[in-house]
């Protein structure tokens, strides 16, 4: 009979669902559930949502169970090295760990987040301006150009270069900054 139940709570953690089935609803381990939409990082009322999706079918879950296992499971998600794993991959801070160690490590790495996206916004610019200068080159090459045309894109092309080369110099320090830690982690407390 667990077995059974274990298969439906894998299933409903795999497909990171919004609400239940009737079979799921009918099978539902609450206490389970509950310990999962907290390891998971759900918000209480994304997690009750979920299951009281159940009253549809006439189920009514025991919430006082589910909240129990709930916090229990929020525990496990919330350390700072899991805080620091959902800022590093841009996820927002929802408020749910209340705990100091959790926020400034989830800062640490969603500091370092926005410095990797840095790097790819850099690095897509360069590649764009570096399409722009050949373009503005083979225009620049045409004989029939009229001088005030000619002016216009020897100027585009000068500011294109100063831009390119401040990214460039921006694209050699980002690196660097990904390295420094913004501030001495302290997971004490």
């Amino acid at each position: 009979m667990k077995r059974p139940i274990f298969i439906v709570i894998l299933l409903i953690i795999i497909s990171g669902c919004t609400s239940l089935s009737k079979n799921e609803c009918h099978q539902g381990n609450w206490q389970a559930l509950g310990y999962n939409h907290g390891q998971q990082g759900y918000t209480l009322t994304e997690g009750s949502e979920i299951i009281l999706s159940c009253h549809e079918f006439g189920i009514h879950p025991n919430m006082e169970a589910y909240k129990e296992s709930y916090q229990k499971g929020l525990a496990t998600f919330c350390v700072p090295e899991n805080g620091f794993t959902q800022g590093l991959d841009g996820k927002a801070y929802n408020g749910i760990c209340q705990s100091k160690p959790f926020r400034k490590a989830w800062e640490e790495g969603h500091d370092r987040y926005l410095i990797n996206a840095r790097i790819e916004e850099v690095e897509q610019r360069i590649e764009d301006i570096y399409q722009q200068l050949k373009t503005i080159k083979n225009k620049l090459s045409q004989s029939q150009l009229a001088q005030a045309e000619r002016n216009e894109l020897i100027n585009e092309r000068n500011a294109l270069k100063k831009e390119q080369k401040d990214l460039r110099r921006e694209q050699s320090l980002l690196p660097l900054m990904n390295k420094i830690p913004s501030f001495q982690i302290n997971y004490g407390g």
